[in-house]
């Protein structure tokens, strides 16, 4: 049994060695590649996500855009969604008013990018 457990260890420490190489090739500019496309992705959803709230600073109404947030941040509820806006308030209705199914049909039909095949 001991020598199983040596070989094992032997595999283990062998495959990560083989690993090593793999990870040490990521360059700068090659993470910058693989991961630029997220980011836009999140950025354009929390765009969307966020006018409502933005929509309120641009008119003027920083005290109820900072009521709204600072609600949401202090809030020791369960509660997930804050609606900000007529917008928001429109997702958050379809959520409320929605199979879950049904919702997230909706949202990535709104939101998700739209894959070119």
């Amino acid at each position: 049994m001991p020598g199983k457990k040596l070989i094992s260890l032997f595999a283990a420490a062998a495959v990560l060695l083989l690993a090593v190489p793999a990870f040490a090739e990521q360059t700068p500019d090659t993470y910058k590649e693989a991961v630029e496309p997220i980011c836009k992705t999140n950025t354009e959803a929390n765009e969307k996500i966020l006018k409502g709230v933005k929509q309120l600073v641009k008119e003027g109404k920083l005290d109820a855009a900072a009521k709204k947030v600072f609600a949401a941040a202090t809030d020791e509820s369960d509660r997930l969604r804050y609606p900000a806006g007529a917008d928001s308030e429109m997702f958050a209705g379809l959520r409320w008013t929605n199979s879950e199914d049904e919702y997230l049909r909706r949202m990535r039909a709104i939101f998700a990018p739209k894959l070119k095949v």
